[in-house]
C-alpha cells in the first residue's frame, strides 16, 4: 500500500471514529427510500435536503434534521410515527423492527413511544447521561457517560440480560434475542441467545470500529473497510457479503444489509423483500443508510 493510499484508509478511519464520538455534525442531505411502499413508506417520505440521521424499523421510519426535530412516517399502529417527541435538539434516533422508537436528545435523556407490549417504553431510564441509544425488538440499550450499559424491555423473557458489567464500551447494537457491543480498545462482545452461533461465531481481533446487529444475524466493520458477518444465512445476508475493502458504514435491523462504501455508493445484500435490496440506487454520494423491515432509507449528500 502506497503513502496516498495509507493516509486515506487512516483518515476514513478517523472520520468513521469522530463521527461515531458525535464530534462532528453529521453532513446533511435528501431521503431516498426503496422497497415496500406499505402504509406510505416510500410515498410518505419526507422532503427537503437537511436531514443527518434515519432509522427503520419493521414499517416505519424515522428522521432527524439539522435543528434536530424528528419525522416519521409509515404504519402508525402502536403510534410509533405520531408519538415523537416534538421541538429540536434531538442528536440520535432508533427504531425498532417491533414498532416502538427510541430518541435521544443532547442533554443525555432517553425518549421512547410506540408499541409498550414489553416495558420497552414504560421502562425507558429516566438518567440524563447518555451517548448511545439501540432500539431491539424487545428490548433497549442505552450506553451511558461513564461507558456502562443499560438494558430495559422483555424482563418477562430476559432478553440480553444481563447486560456486560464494567466500563470501557463505545457503542451498542440490538437484535431480537441477541445484543453486541463495541469496547473501547476496538474488539467485540455479545450476549444473549447464541442461536446459530451468534454469540460464539464473534469475531475476536482488535480493530474493529462498527457493529450492527439484525433480528438473527450480526455486521462488523473492521478498520481496514472489511465487513464481518455471523448467525443466520436464511437469506444470504451473511454469505452474500462484499468481500472487499473500503467500507465506512454499515447497517442492518432485518434480514437485510446496507453498508456505504468511502466512494459513496450503496451496497446490499439479503432478504430481497419488494425490492429492498435490487431496487438499491446505483449512483450518487449517500451518507448514512439505514434498512427496514421490506424497505430501505439513506441519505444522499445535497451536493450530488
Amino acid at each position: 500500500m502506497n503513502d496516498y493510499y495509507l493516509i486515506k484508509r487512516c483518515l476514513t478511519i478517523a472520520v468513521i471514529l469522530i463521527f461515531a464520538a458525535g464530534c462532528i455534525r453529521p453532513e446533511p442531505g435528501n431521503i431516498v427510500v426503496w422497497g415496500s411502499d406499505h402504509g406510505g413508506l416510500i410515498s410518505d417520505a419526507p422532503t427537503g435536503n437537511d436531514f443527518i440521521a434515519i432509522a427503520s424499523g419493521g414499517n416505519h421510519s424515522l428522521a432527524l434534521n439539522s435543528r434536530g426535530e424528528i419525522t416519521g412516517w409509515g404504519n402508525d399502529s402502536s403510534d410509533q410515527v405520531s408519538g415523537a417527541p416534538t421541538g429540536v435538539g434531538f442528536i440520535q434516533i432508533d427504531a425498532s423492527i417491533n414498532n416502538h422508537s427510541l430518541a435521544l436528545n443532547r442533554n443525555g435523556r432517553i425518549f421512547a413511544w410506540g408499541w409498550d407490549g414489553l416495558d420497552q417504553v414504560s421502562d425507558t431510564p429516566g438518567y440524563n447521561d447518555f451517548s448511545k441509544i439501540a432500539a431491539g425488538e424487545t428490548i433497549n440499550l442505552g450506553l451511558r457517560s461513564d461507558h456502562t450499559i443499560v438494558v430495559w424491555g422483555d424482563e418477562e423473557y430476559g432478553v440480553c440480560r444481563p447486560a456486560p458489567h464494567g466500563t470501557g464500551f463505545r457503542d451498542i447494537t440490538a437484535g431480537r434475542f441477541h445484543c453486541m457491543a463495541l469496547r473501547s480498545d476496538s474488539t467485540l462482545i455479545s450476549w444473549g441467545s447464541d442461536t446459530i452461533g451468534l454469540i460464539s461465531d464473534t469475531p475476536t481481533g482488535s480493530n474493529f470500529i462498527a457493529i450492527a446487529a439484525g433480528s438473527r444475524h450480526s455486521l462488523a466493520l473492521d478498520s481496514d473497510g472489511i465487513i464481518h458477518a455471523w448467525g443466520s444465512d436464511d437469506h444470504g445476508q451473511v454469505s452474500g457479503s462484499p468481500t472487499h475493502s473500503g467500507f465506512i458504514k454499515i447497517s442492518t435491523k432485518d434480514s437485510h444489509n446496507l453498508a456505504i462504501h468511502e466512494n459513496g455508493s450503496i451496497y446490499a445484500w439479503g432478504a430481497d423483500y419488494e425490492g429492498s435490496v435490487t431496487d438499491t440506487p446505483a449512483k450518487g454520494r449517500y451518507v448514512a443508510v439505514a434498512p427496514g423491515g421490506g424497505h430501505s432509507v439513506a441519505i444522499r449528500a445535497v451536493d450530488e
